[in-house]
């Protein structure tokens, strides 16, 4: 009987353990430290970074899935800035640029509030890139989104860095993107 007993308390126990390993799973990471990660479904996105033929080409990334847009919106903003595409690629804006926040406004527009650092440097050709980068590629994920403000430490501008006009909502500029994104 307690022979009995005991199995099945080792039963229940291994089945608690098996269970628990279904919500998170543990990779070892190179320097010998592990990392918890969600098993929830990831979500395929595009983000759209300059080549160097003067267009902007897809490179595909994932982020975790969202309760709602508003989060998946936020989370496509922040991996255009902090990925580093491929060689041929480039990202637009200075390393460690931060967004401020990002909102849908309405059902079609939404607004991107970057830190200061993201406007250093950089002439037209860098600016038109960095501006349209990250609104063509949040168009290219929410198709619902047709235009998008840009402002700078929760502060409208004239301009992003002193050659494209930002002071309105701006729309998508599709003769921008690569042949094989239009």
């Amino acid at each position: 009987m307690f022979r009995l007993f005991q199995i099945s308390l080792i039963t229940i126990f291994l089945i608690f353990l098996l269970s628990c390993g279904s919500f998170s799973k543990s990779d070892k990471k190179t320097d010998g430290s592990e990392s918890f990660t969600s098993q929830e479904p990831k979500r395929e996105i595009v983000l759209l970074y300059p080549g160097s033929d003067q267009l902007l080409h897809p490179y595909k990334s994932f982020i975790e899935n969202k309760d709602n847009n508003s989060s998946e919106l936020e989370e496509v903003a922040r991996e255009y800035l902090n990925l580093n595409p491929s060689s041929d690629l480039v990202n637009p804006f200075p390393q460690n640029t931060k967004l401020r926040a990002v909102y849908f406004v309405g059902e079609d527009r939404a607004v991107v509030d970057f830190y200061s650092m993201a406007s250093d440097g950089g002439g037209a050709e860098e600016e038109t890139f960095r501006i349209y980068g990250i609104i063509n590629t949040i168009n290219f994920n929410f198709p619902e989104i047709k235009a998008v403000k840009i402002i700078v430490e929760g502060q409208e501008k004239e301009t992003f860095m002193g050659h494209v006009d930002i002071s309105n909502f701006i729309p998508p500029e599709p003769s921008l993107n690569g042949k094989e994104i239009q």
